[in-house]
């Protein structure tokens, strides 16, 4: 059981590890004393809690599906787009941690949002890592790539969160992306933030056209289940 945990752990604090580094260097200070209290060191912190949780709450449900998600290289029935959506994801996902917090500490661009709104940033960044660890709690199939997995028995998941849209883990992310610069206090990179968004916007009309030619039961659970992302909207 420690071994199967131990990987997953090492792999969580090593993503934390480079959200830090994106965070914190570009700010140039390990303080950031021009904010009184680093807001950096908070939503580190705040974002390691929720990590460490979800994934051994999500070891103990599907043992094998972080081990899946690691997987590298090329796999077979993997459409082009997906890869390059992901590398776009990634840039402008960086990119945005990036400039959020140079803007924050450093440039001051535009004027921070306010203080209620930072807080509010915070409780959606946490929220948002919340849904995406809980969807992947959920759905023993929620690879990191677009692809159909036979071999894994894939099939429909309509329970818990993907009773209510579609795609809980991308709305996760959406959620984490737009907290994270405001509580950073960048209003120039909650603008930065829309690129990753649209960009799983786009993966979202990319994942569907797999699952509905692929799994079974999939085009029945578009009807039953209207909207993608935000319910009621889209």
């Amino acid at each position: 059981m420690a071994s199967r945990i131990a990987r997953p752990l090492l792999n969580t604090l090593l993503t934390t590890l480079g959200f830090a580094v994106a965070v914190i260097i570009p700010a140039r200070g390990w303080n950031w004393h021009a904010w009184g209290w680093g807001r950096g060191w908070v939503l580190i912190g705040v974002l390691l809690v929720v990590d460490v949780i979800g994934t051994l709450r999500i070891v103990r449900a599907h043992p094998d599906l972080l081990r899946e998600r690691a997987r590298v290289g090329r796999q077979p029935g993997r459409p082009f787009a997906d890869t390059v959506l992901i590398l776009a994801w990634t840039i402008s996902y960086t990119a945005m941690l990036i400039v959020s917090s140079a803007d924050a500490a450093r440039w001051h661009l535009w004027p921070a949002p306010p203080a209620a709104l930072a807080w509010v940033g915070l409780a959606l960044a946490a929220f948002g890592s919340a849904l995406v660890h809980k969807s992947l709690e959920t759905n023993a199939f929620a690879v990191r790539v677009v692809r159909h997995q036979p071999e894994r028995g894939h099939r429909v998941v309509d329970a818990g969160v993907y009773s209510i849209v579609r795609h809980p883990m991308y709305a996760g992310l959406c959620i984490a992306v737009t907290g994270i610069p405001l509580w950073l206090g960048s209003t120039l990179g909650v603008l930065c933030a829309l690129v990753p968004i649209l960009t799983l916007a786009i993966r979202i009309s990319v994942e569907e056209r797999v699952l509905c030619a692929n799994v079974p039961g999939y085009p029945a659970y578009t009807d039953r289940v209207r909207h993608r992302l935000v319910p009621g909207v889209w």
